[in-house]
Parts: C-alpha cells; sequence; structure tokens
C-alpha cells in the first residue's frame, strides 16, 4: 500500500512540474532570428519569389535581410540583380563599397574554383548555402543578360556576376564608363591604394656570373630573400643572398706570410635596393633598379695542424652598386613571379695574391608574396582586400 501511495505521490508532483514547464515554454513566445537562419532560409525563397516574378515580395525580403544583417557583397550582389530586372536600376543602389564588394565576389568565385577556403566569408548555418545563392545569381544573371534594353552599365554587372574572365573591376577605368558614380568609386580607391604602404617578401634564384678578371672564379649559383616595401610606383627591398660552389680555376691568395692556392668560394650579400615602375600594364610590371650593398666570399678554408688555430680563412669583400631591370607578372591573388638583371660594379681587393679585379652580372628568377597594408585601419562593416593590384 505505501507503495502504491508514493508512486501515486511522485506521479502527481511529476505532472505538476511538467505542466509548469509547459507553461513556461508557452511563455516563451519571442524568437530571434540569426542571419545564419536568414541566409538558410532565403536559399529557399529567393528563387521561389524570382520565378514567381514576385516583385514587391523580393524587395521586402531585401529590406528584411538588411534589416536584420547589414551589408554584405551578396546582399548588394541580389539588390543589383533585382533592380536591373524590374528596370529601375541607378548608381543610388550602391556606395563606394561596391568596389571592396565586387573585388570580394570575385576573389571568392576563384577560391572555389581551386577549392580553397574562402576565410573572411561569413560562415553559414548550412554548408551549402552561399553555393546555392550563387548558383541562383547566376542563373538571374544569365536570365537578363541577352536583353537589348540593358545600358552599359548594366551589361558589365551581368557579365561580373556570370564571373566572365574578361569582364574585371579594371574596365571600370574604360571611357565608356565615364561620368559613373562607380567609375568615381574606382578611381578614389586605386589612388587610395596607391597611396598605402604595403610589404611583400620574395625568394629568388639565379646566377653570379663574374666579368673581367674576376671571371676566373666562374659562374655560382645564387640564393636570395628580401623584405620589401611598396609605395605608389616604387619599392624598398632588404635583401641578403648566397653563392656557392668551387671556382672554375685555381686562384690565389695571401695569409699568415703564405700564399695559398684554392678552389673555394662561398659568399654572401647584404643590400638594400629601390625600384621604381616603368610604364606597365595591370598583369605586367616593369621597373628600373638601383642598389647598393656588401659582397663578400670566403676564398680560403683549410684545416692545418696548429695548437692554437686549426683552421686557416680569409674573406674577401666589396661594395657593390648596382642599376638593372626587373619584371613582374602579378597574379590574381596578388602574389607573382618574374626575373631581374643587374650589373654589379665590384672591387674586390686580393693583396699579394691573383688579380680579382672586375664587375659582375646577375640574373636571377623570383617568386613574391604580396602583403597588406602596413597602416590600414581595420574595418568591420566589409572585406578589406589589401592585396588588389590596380
Amino acid at each position: 500500500m505505501k507503495k502504491i501511495l508514493v508512486t501515486l505521490l511522485f506521479t502527481i508532483c511529476y505532472i505538476i512540474d511538467y505542466g509548469q514547464i509547459k507553461d513556461v515554454e508557452n511563455l516563451m513566445t519571442r524568437r530571434v532570428l540569426h542571419c545564419e537562419d536568414i541566409h538558410y532560409n532565403l536559399s529557399y525563397l529567393i528563387p521561389d519569389y524570382y520565378q514567381k516574378k514576385s516583385v514587391d515580395t523580393l524587395n521586402a525580403i531585401l529590406e528584411f535581410w538588411h534589416k536584420q544583417c547589414g551589408e554584405s557583397e551578396i546582399y548588394y550582389r541580389f539588390k543589383i540583380l533585382f533592380a536591373i530586372e524590374n528596370r529601375t536600376f541607378n548608381e543610388s543602389l550602391y556606395n563606394e563599397f561596391i568596389i571592396n564588394y565586387l573585388e570580394s565576389f570575385k576573389i571568392r568565385v576563384e577560391n572555389l574554383k581551386r577549392n580553397v577556403p574562402n576565410y573572411g566569408y561569413q560562415i553559414y548555418y548550412n554548408y551549402n548555402t552561399p553555393r546555392i545563392l550563387d548558383s541562383i545569381s547566376y542563373t538571374i544573371a544569365m536570365d537578363l543578360i541577352d536583353h537589348k534594353e540593358n545600358t552599359t552599365l548594366e551589361n558589365f554587372f551581368l557579365q561580373f556576376y556570370t564571373n566572365n574572365p574578361e569582364v574585371t573591376i579594371n574596365l571600370l577605368q574604360n571611357s565608356q564608363f565615364n561620368h559613373t558614380q562607380i567609375q568615381q568609386y574606382y578611381l578614389k580607391k586605386k589612388e587610395k591604394l596607391k597611396n598605402q604602404v604595403k610589404n611583400h617578401q620574395e625568394l629568388s634564384f639565379g646566377a653570379w656570373i663574374p666579368q673581367g678578371k674576376l671571371s676566373k672564379l666562374g659562374i655560382h649559383p645564387n640564393l636570395g630573400v628580401s623584405l620589401g616595401f611598396d609605395y605608389k610606383n616604387m619599392f624598398l627591398n632588404i635583401s641578403a643572398a648566397i653563392k656557392f660552389g668551387k671556382t672554375a680555376n685555381t686562384y690565389q691568395v695571401y695569409k699568415n706570410d703564405s700564399l695559398w692556392n684554392t678552389r673555394h668560394f662561398l659568399g654572401a650579400n647584404f643590400g638594400l635596393d629601390l625600384g621604381y615602375q616603368l610604364p606597365s600594364s595591370y598583369r605586367n610590371k616593369f621597373y628600373f633598379l638601383g642598389g647598393i650593398a656588401y659582397d663578400m666570399f670566403e676564398a680560403l678554408n683549410v684545416k692545418v695542424s696548429d695548437p692554437v688555430k686549426d683552421t686557416i680563412t680569409k674573406n674577401l669583400g666589396s661594395l657593390n652598386l648596382n642599376l638593372g631591370f626587373k619584371y613582374k607578372h602579378i597574379r590574381n591573388n596578388g602574389n607573382y613571379f618574374g626575373f631581374e638583371m643587374r650589373y654589379n660594379f665590384l672591387n674586390f681587393k686580393n693583396p699579394n695574391g691573383t688579380e680579382l679585379s672586375g664587375n659582375v652580372i646577375s640574373v636571377s628568377a623570383f617568386i613574391g608574396f604580396a602583403g597588406k597594408s602596413i597602416f590600414r585601419k581595420p574595418n568591420s562593416t566589409y572585406y578589406y582586400y589589401d592585396h588588389i593590384n590596380y
């Protein structure tokens, strides 16, 4: 009997507690829609109402999207496409950030092609959501691209959003876009980027080719690294390089009251380079170079049976003043590759040894990695790509 009473009492308490929980749950009537949920729903709502040609509903969706989640590249993309569809397109639809959004779209598409993660792009509730929205915007742009009533600017956006490889943001500097607001935004951004100081790093490999009497040392491989800064049409590099390998011929150096025959060669170079950009295109850039460096090489390194010092070494050094040309090919992500050639004025002194007067031609290929603006202020309202090359 006691067990029955205890069980009955427990059941009554549980029912009372459960009823209270349900009452509290019913009080929770307010819901917060997060942007992840909104984007997930957009991937279904936009194609549905676009197919129905429900202009008012689509515009209402855009306004709700903007109010809840703020500005973004993908929001502006649909805003522009819907305006072209409804013949209401005008340049009041966007502000100066449109340049950043266009570049953001292009970089995103390139990364998707290479299966590179789009860091900095919004992470959605569903991984496929951004790709679904990309597919929708592509379909809309393709539907509109052949309309005869499209203006030059409208066709630019439509071809851009279908990722036509011939349509890049740099087309905005062409005369066909004169007097448009977006061209003014583009030129303003271009000027702003030119005035920023950006860093870069380079790795190079090439050949050190001596001339004159120095040529008896022969050609040597040359490996280098550099850290540099770009400003407007100029760059400044701090560089270091090594060269190695036995010499082509035996030469003599004087050390410890003795004349030594040697083919030893291990060199280094530490320098400062200045480059000035010559008339160039967007992708292909040419520079005139001038630099100052210190060149040295170890000419002697022999083991001896001496209780005080078991190795005898001798280094030869020279000031290096150099002139040359450099070529860069800029890739989509801002990184680059190219080659350079320099003529190096040297004056190695080798007292009592083989005369090593002569200069050096150096040639090298390199790969470069573009950095960011070193004085940029962060801005959380849009994605800012510092490696844009105009």
